[in-house]
């Protein structure tokens, strides 16, 4: 387990992570950090306690409408799947009628040439007697 000195308002921490996430941890301080400065910035100092806790609190906020808004967007995904597999069985639907209607023409089609070879067999019949 790596170790990793921050510096949050001021105040220095050693504090734990995984091997390899030491820049993630120092990150993730960074933006508490930022933060609070923001805070102090506002409010002025208000106590570190406060300001904790203000930023613990917006960074909640934070995590609670990005989990809405995903929320959300699984749900456009979901309705997406469901409207893609309806025309999925719309379009195959829709291809089974068309083959029956191409077949149907084709037998047409055969019924006239029958009907066509059936009369010229006759005109040359007659022609010829």
């Amino acid at each position: 387990m790596a170790q990793v000195s921050v510096t949050i308002n001021g105040h220095s921490f050693r504090m734990g992570c995984d091997d390899g996430q030491e820049n993630h941890l120092l990150g993730l301080c960074a933006e508490v950090n930022n933060h609070i400065e923001t805070f102090k910035e506002m409010f002025g100092e208000v106590g570190d306690m406060r300001l904790l806790a203000m930023a613990a609190l917006l960074i909640a906020d934070e995590r609670f409408e990005m989990r809405q808004k995903l929320n959300a967007l699984s749900g456009s995904i979901a309705e997406q799947k469901d409207a893609t597999a309806f025309a999925s069985e719309q379009l195959e639907a829709d291809q089974q009628i068309m083959a029956a209607q191409l077949n149907d023409a084709a037998a047409r089609i055969e019924a006239v040439n029958e009907t066509l070879g059936s009369v010229q067999a006759a005109r040359t019949k007659n022609e010829a007697g």
